[in-house]
Order: structure tokens, then C-alpha cells, then sequence
């Protein structure tokens, strides 16, 4: 979805190029984990929840190669990687459902057989 949503706007920016206009060359240079502040075409979405947040993976260079980042409607990517790994990312997963504990700021809750996620009360 992002990857369109920003492939429109970059279309829609006349008479200059797309990347002199947001400075996308720039940001795909910067080491994986950087903040960029939006969607790049390095970014591969893995998830999303029907709202506009997605994950991703950062697959820009550098140590963070291959990171898990939250592209969050209205703050984009502005609190970095959250995983430094898709492994890491499902070995918390499976852990938290596991002890019922939160994950990546949800608390799994299931409900009739149903896995279900609550925003987890911080503490």
C-alpha cells in the first residue's frame, strides 16, 4: 500500500525529479535502521492491520540489514527498527504467545478459540 501511496505522489510532482524532490537516493544510501520518513522502495512490507500500519523490512546495507521496522500512519517510521530480524521478530512472537505475555507493544488474548490483540498496558 505505501509503496503505491508514495509511487503517486512522486508522479504527481511536476517538473522536478522524484529524487532531488524527497531525496530519495539519499535515503536508500543511509545504513538500514535509519529513519527515513517514508516508504522506500528498499522497504518489503510483511504486515499490515487494515489501518494504515504496516511492517516492513529494511533491506538497505549495514549492520541492521534486514531489520523489522512499523510504518505507522501520520509518524511513518519515526521510532526505528523494532526486531533487528524477521527471526528475532518470530521468535518473540512465538515466546510471547507462548508465556501470553506482550509482543512488540500487543497482548495476545484469546477469546472463543480466537487469537485476538489488545494494546498492552505498560507498566
Amino acid at each position: 500500500m505505501w509503496q503505491e501511496i508514495w509511487a503517486g505522489i512522486i508522479a504527481s510532482s511536476p517538473n522536478e525529479e522524484a529524487e532531488d524532490l524527497y531525496g530519495i537516493a539519499q535515503l536508500e544510501a543511509q545504513p538500514a535502521g535509519t529513519v527515513a520518513g517514508m516508504f522506500l522502495p528498499s522497504f518489503i512490507p510483511i504486515a499490515e492491520d487494515q489501518s494504515g500500519d504496516d511492517m516492513f523490512v529494511d533491506t538497505r546495507s549495514g549492520k541492521l540489514r534486514g531489520c523489522v521496522t512499523e510504518f505507522v500512519k501520520g509518524n511513518a517510521d519515526t521510532w526505528g527498527p523494532k526486531w533487528p530480524s524477521v527471526t528475532a521478530m518470530l521468535a518473540d512472537l512465538a515466546e510471547g504467545l507462548h508465556a501470553g505475555r506482550p509482543v512488540g507493544g500487543w497482548q495476545p488474548v484469546v477469546d472463543h478459540g480466537r487469537l485476538d490483540w489488545e494494546v498492552a498496558a505498560r507498566g
